[in-house]
């Protein structure tokens, strides 16, 4: 799922009725004015992700700056993590737009994201 950080709601309550302002987050302003893509590039990839999610996932990040594909096995070299913990930190990846899987079950292969 992806997070926004949106501003809080603003409200109005008189006689009449209920008056609500909601505004929209720097990305949708971003987004809206032409300056980001639709498709998540690799510098707005990491806005989407919590700082502690990018120390977990830096090894599996750089090592795409790299390399064309990843799978579990390798990420399990790589980070020394269980494989459970690799293919969370690899869906992740693709919740966010930076990578994308193909494949099936113990097969799946994750690409980087190509616009």
């Amino acid at each position: 799922m992806i997070k926004y950080d949106a501003p809080l709601l603003e409200y109005d309550i008189s006689d009449v009725g209920v008056m609500v302002l909601c505004k929209p987050c720097e990305r949708y302003l971003r987004l809206l004015n032409g300056g980001d893509s639709v498709k998540t590039n690799d510098r707005n990839m990491t806005e989407l992700l919590t700082e502690r999610e990018k120390k977990s996932m830096e090894t599996i990040i750089s090592y795409m700056y790299d390399n064309d594909s990843i799978d579990n096995e390798t990420g399990r070299s790589l980070t020394g993590k269980s494989a459970a913990t690799v293919k969370r930190y690899l869906r992740r990846l693709c919740e966010v737009g930076f990578l994308v899987s193909s494949g099936a079950t113990k097969d799946t292969v994750y690409t980087k994201m190509t616009e």
